[in-house]
């Protein structure tokens, strides 16, 4: 599953605060989810229940 843009009007005026989500599902199970910001390169990697 990809979450395209959470901030998607950030990014439409110009503002470096947006990212992108995706996360690795199965079933109604997830396993794994990561936040990138692209402007900055930082990654956020989320295993389940908050777990890194």
């Amino acid at each position: 599953m990809i979450y395209p843009l959470d901030g998607s009007i950030l990014l439409l005026i110009g503002l470096p605060d947006w990212c992108v989500v995706r996360a690795l599902t199965e079933g109604k199970a997830t396993h794994l989810g990561v936040t990138v910001v692209p402007v900055t390169g930082e990654t956020a990697p989320r295993a389940p229940w908050g777990k890194a």
